[in-house]
């Protein structure tokens, strides 16, 4: 069963990448993206790894539970960074993934920002993106989590089956930290 949500977790990066991959297409200049560049200038000097977002101790205090290392991974084509906490009980379901799109680290031929891949996320998803106040600057939940604008960064919460109550808990209490942890790291 385990397996069903790792399945969940690669289908969302992928089609995060398929997202980015046609928005490539586009001119640099198109859309509400304009500004987002603008916004992570202070921010564009260091990188920020997800892990610095949501720690490991964070996580585990989020899902209840302890939770293996960081398992990272990027998704270079889109400026994506990914951290992936697994439950240490093989038999539990829970995980918590976060990702976060950085306009430093998207590759200039792409033509994408932040705020482009949240818009096309938005519009392909429709009326099934539902916004959530008071998480960040926009966020809306998706089949596959939390979309959350902050800060001209694109941040990507996902804890498994977003039709399970205790899963959206999950996705507030982690969206919430995580924006708090990335505001705390742009002042410094």
């Amino acid at each position: 069963m385990k397996s069903k949500y790792i399945r969940t977790f690669l289908i969302w990066v992928w089609a995060t990448a398929l997202l980015v991959g046609c928005q490539s297409a586009q001119p640099a200049g198109n859309g509400s993206a304009g500004g987002a560049a603008g916004a992570q200038s202070a921010g564009a000097a260091r990188l920020i790894p997800p892990q610095e977002l949501i720690s490991k101790a964070e996580a585990e205090s989020i899902l209840g539970e302890s939770v293996l290392d960081c398992t990272p991974s990027e998704n270079t084509a889109v400026g994506q960074s990914l951290c992936f906490y697994d439950s240490q009980d093989e038999t539990s379901f829970r995980f918590l993934q976060i990702a976060i799109t950085q306009q430093a680290a998207i590759p200039a031929e792409n033509g994408a920002t932040p705020q482009s891949i949240y818009d096309m996320t938005k519009e392909t998803f429709g009326p099934d993106a539902l916004p959530i106040d008071g998480v960040g600057d926009e966020a809306m939940l998706v089949s596959g989590g939390y979309y959350v604008m902050s800060n001209g960064y694109l941040l990507q919460i996902s804890a498994g089956n977003t039709d399970d109550e205790t899963v959206l808990s999950i996705l507030d209490q982690a969206s919430r930290l995580a924006v708090a942890n990335l505001k705390s790291l742009l002042d410094q």
